[in-house]
């Protein structure tokens, strides 16, 4: 995971974290109560039953988005970018047409 993320959620190897998938994505979140924190020296691994539900591979490059305001970071797998940016061009290329 980049660090960079890691220090602007303010998450430390002590914020307990909470790992869950939201359709085709996986979503962290700190929570008191989560089971999950950040290894030395800040890495997140994300669990294998996340990974797999979402299509991950090793070495897949991922799009991280941080929320710092509700201390959240949503992983985008490479199938979701690929159908987002499909669908992105598909309606710019029909707004272009019209």
């Amino acid at each position: 995971m980049d660090s960079a993320l890691i220090r602007t959620l303010g998450w430390t190897t002590a914020t307990r974290l909470r790992i869950q998938t939201c359709v085709d994505l996986i979503v962290v979140l700190a929570d008191r109560h989560g089971v999950f924190r950040l290894g030395p020296p800040g890495y997140l691994r994300l669990p294998a039953t996340a990974r797999h539900w979402c299509g991950l591979r090793a070495g897949d490059r991922l799009l991280l988005a941080a929320d710092p305001a509700n201390s959240l970071l949503v992983v985008h797998p490479p199938a979701v970018l690929e159908e987002m940016v499909a669908g992105l061009h598909a309606a710019r290329f029909r707004e272009g047409a019209a």
